[in-house]
């Protein structure tokens, strides 16, 4: 595949080179810059990208080792029209062929330290989960339908109003979602909303661990959320083939043909470069320049471009910031030359006088001990996708109303010094794409990304490589008891991504993977808006600002925003896309 969008990206025809138009930087080279960039390219911008590592995609990334691929950021595909809809508007009319995984999930409990741990399938044969289901909770199958069914509904009406922003479409979508929500609201918390239809605390487990992607525990995050379920089982979980660093290749390609995208790699931002505003003009005089009209009149300051770490500037009209949001507006927005924010270390106190906030109240998602494990042996009765989810000791409930798997959410979001080590009691995801993709591990063996949610660390926290052997210890423990034999002997090539590289080498705040978490004070319409309200000419595009995390939100984060820059600039309607 790769081959084919190299061959396809030089034979294509290239436009020509801007002589003039509006000039963009784009800061960060993920899969929303790169959207961005496209984007405002087809409609007549010059754009830069300028991107800090030496590979595009962010945390859309991977590793390979020893014949083994791994996902190491991003390793679920929903919503491929999202994907397949953002090619198109970047002139890419090839289609986007991934294949639905099936099933979506096996989930595994491990709640006995004697037997093997139980196994559910979502998103594969409906009569085998319902048997499953009614095992556990008589009539829960009956149960599951409706809940599905109200994911459906917040769904239906979610997307186009929240994630989409198309609230002039509210007319069409919210009579039938009210009716739902007078029923079932979605604002209670998602461990609440479980609660009406189940009894069993593993069923509300098994219907709730996606949480974890928008950075809550169930007891946080609202009902809403389950319109995750209805994407996951209803629509599908996906996988493109060669893993998703195959679209990073194909938004690259795109970005290159339009012939107005310089991509650039090993270019780390340093600074905002800032105009002060130009004074009005004197009475009787013509203004000649009305693009700056707001700008004269508001008195704000204008970006006119940025400087690397090495020093050069780069100059623009605009610049849109893809890195991560907590991490780059106070810092890129310093001001070297106020003693105040001097004063202030390296970090994100600096820069108060034009950032929005320094983001130090926000909340955040967890950060992830991620390890990567290729082995030369296959581990049996793993999926695609998976999940294990362990039950606390019931000693240590907490308060949680008798609900092992939710005090098992602990050590996940605030940590656990008393942490213990024996009940391993956390929850972590494996994937093991080798299920649908053969090539991503070599022939006979197996390729394994762990991702254990742990909490975000504080901002001058550093590694604990104790805790992160002890993590490790842990998993190959549980898989072990999956599997029947010992995994160590077996493993050829390993890797782990602490917090503090999640941090370092993407940028992230905290180092957490998911960014801003997505509670009621920070879900779409209430995360940082897309343009700055203190500078003229700047904008943010990624996971941390609306609508949300997640490569299906992001790309739409990157539609809104292109329109808004675009607009600004008066940019023309990109050309028609050939037939």
């Amino acid at each position: 595949m790769k081959a084919l969008v190299l061959v396809l990206a030089a034979v294509a025809p290239r436009a020509s080179p801007l002589v003039e138009g509006p000039s963009v930087v784009v800061v960060g080279g993920g899969v929303g810059g790169l959207a961005v960039a496209g984007r405002l390219a087809r409609r007549g911008a010059s754009v830069t990208v300028l991107e800090k590592n030496d590979v595009f995609g962010g945390r859309v990334a991977e590793w390979r080792a020893g014949g083994a691929r791994f996902e190491v950021g991003a390793s679920l595909l929903l919503l491929p029209d999202v994907y397949e809809s953002s090619l198109r508007a970047l002139g890419d009319v090839e289609p986007f062929e991934a294949r639905r995984v099936t099933p979506s999930y096996s989930v595994f409990f491990d709640d006995d330290d004697d037997d093997a741990p139980q196994k559910f399938e979502l998103g594969g044969s409906g009569t085998t989960l319902d048997a499953q289901l009614d095992s556990v909770e008589v009539g829960a199958s009956e149960r599951y339908a409706e809940y599905l069914s109200t994911a459906k509904e917040y769904l239906r009406a979610g997307w186009p109003l929240f994630v989409e922003e198309r609230l002039g479409d509210a007319p069409k979508f919210l009579p039938r979602f009210l009716r739902t929500a007078l029923r079932k609201w979605p604002l209670e918390s998602h461990d609440a909303h479980l609660r009406r239809f189940f009894r069993s605390p593993k069923l509300r487990a098994l219907l709730s661990f996606n949480d974890l992607y928008v950075g809550l525990t169930p007891t946080d995050a609202p009902a809403v959320f389950s319109l995750l379920a209805a994407i996951e089982l209803g629509v599908g979980v996906f996988y493109l083939d060669g893993g998703l660093q195959r679209y990073v290749d194909r938004l690259v390609a795109a970005c290159e043909r339009t012939g107005s995208v310089d991509l650039r790699l090993n270019a780390n931002v340093d600074k905002i470069l800032l105009a002060s505003p130009a004074p009005s003009p004197a009475a009787g005089e013509e203004d000649d320049e009305p693009f700056f009209f707001f700008s004269r009149v508001l008195k704000k300051p204008r970006v006119r471009g940025v400087s690397l770490e090495d020093g050069t500037e780069v100059l623009a009209d605009y610049v849109v910031v893809n890195a991560d949001l907590a991490t780059a507006e106070p810092w890129l927005l310093r001001d070297d030359d106020d003693p105040d924010d001097r004063r202030r270390s390296k970090g994100p106190r600096r820069g108060l006088a034009l950032a929005r906030s320094d983001y130090r109240d926000a909340r955040y998602s967890t950060s992830s001990h991620t390890f990567l494990f290729a082995l030369d042996r296959t581990l049996p009765h793993l999926s695609h996708h998976n999940v294990f989810l362990a039950a606390a000791d019931p000693g240590r409930d907490r308060g949680r109303g008798g609900d092992p798997y939710r005090a098992a959410w602990d050590w996940a979001f605030v940590g656990d010094k008393e942490y213990d080590e024996k009940k391993k009691a956390f929850h972590f995801y494996v994937c093991a794409a080798s299920r649908t993709d053969p090539t991503a591990a070599p022939e006979g063996g197996d390729a394994i990304m762990v991702l254990v949610p742990s909490p975000p660390l504080a901002d001058d926290e550093k590694h604990d490589p104790a805790r992160a052997a002890a993590v490790r210890a842990a998993v190959l423990d549980r898989l072990e008891k999956l599997c029947g034999w010992p995994l160590e002997p077996h493993i050829t090539h390993e890797r782990l991504v602490p917090p503090d590289e999640w941090r370092t080498r993407f940028g992230l705040r905290r180092g957490a993977v998911f960014g801003f978490s997505h509670g009621l004070d920070q879900l779409a319409l209430f995360r940082p808006a897309r343009k700055s309200s203190n500078v003229d000419g700047l904008a943010f595009v990624g996971a941390s600002t609306r609508p949300g995390n997640g490569v299906p939100l992001v790309l739409t984060s990157a539609a809104l925003c292109a329109k808004e820059v675009a607009d600004d600039l008066a940019l023309n309607a990109a050309p028609p896309l050939p037939e």
